[in-house]
């Protein structure tokens, strides 16, 4: 990152204590950002080829909007095919802008931070913020769509997220995956204190406790002690 800041003016290296890991990463990020759009990138993604020109003409033609989701790639790094898990949530949104009640599975739970572009503004506003622990891309994005008014989708891969063959670190066992319950929590009182109609809290609901049913069923996940 440093060799990169001395060839390019436009590439600032930001730090963050270790201790507070990928969110503490992404909010010192936020903090020091000073564009219009958020865009967040782990080290195991990559951005296609003219990624950011599709993503620029399609804010172009969506105007403003508080979260741009668009499509994603995994690519195991040894074997396997590439898969492309944002599509199906996509496919059927509407063409334009629109508000989020109008597509009913886009409730920021199963789509990762990296998986959307985020008006900064907008995040601003809602005083959004990463929450601590694992997991945190649930909290964010479940809390992001809450407050979106406006939204729209990409239906093109801007994102290529290499699968690593051990796994990421949410689904390896360990008492970690408990914190899955923590995120729900945030993300439900928020949408209880806003009193979001059923058509959209139902889905997210279903999402939330679909997510932590799978993980208190899995045999390896939880200690047996804790499942």
């Amino acid at each position: 990152a440093a060799r990169h800041a001395e060839r390019d003016s436009r590439v600032a290296p930001v730090h963050a204590p270790p201790e507070q890991g990928l969110a503490g990463a992404r909010n010192a990020g936020m903090r020091a950002a000073n564009g219009t759009y958020l865009l967040f990138l782990d080290g195991d993604d990559v951005l296609v080829p003219g990624a950011l020109a599709a993503l620029d003409a399609r804010l172009a033609d969506t105007g403003d909007v508080d979260v741009l989701h668009f499509e994603h790639e995994r690519v195991p790094w040894w074997e396997g095919e590439p898969a492309n898990p944002a599509a199906p949530l996509l496919a059927d949104t509407p063409d334009g802008a629109f508000a989020p009640g109008r597509a009913r599975g886009l409730t920021g739970v199963l789509l990762p931070a990296w998986s959307a572009a985020w008006r900064r503004a907008f995040a601003a506003e809602q005083c959004l913020a990463f929450p601590p622990g694992h997991f945190t891309d649930i909290g964010w994005g479940g809390l992001a769509m809450l407050g979106a008014e406006r939204v729209a989708v990409l239906r093109a891969v801007v994102v290529r997220h290499l699968v690593r063959r051990q796994g990421s670190r949410p689904n390896l066992p360990g008492g970690h995956h408990a914190e899955l319950l923590d995120q729900a929590d945030l993300v439900l009182a928020r949408a209880a204190d806003l009193e979001v109609s059923a058509d959209r809290a139902g889905p997210l609901f279903e999402q939330l406790f679909a997510a932590v049913l799978k993980t208190a069923a899995h045999p390896r996940r939880l200690p047996s002690g804790r499942r």
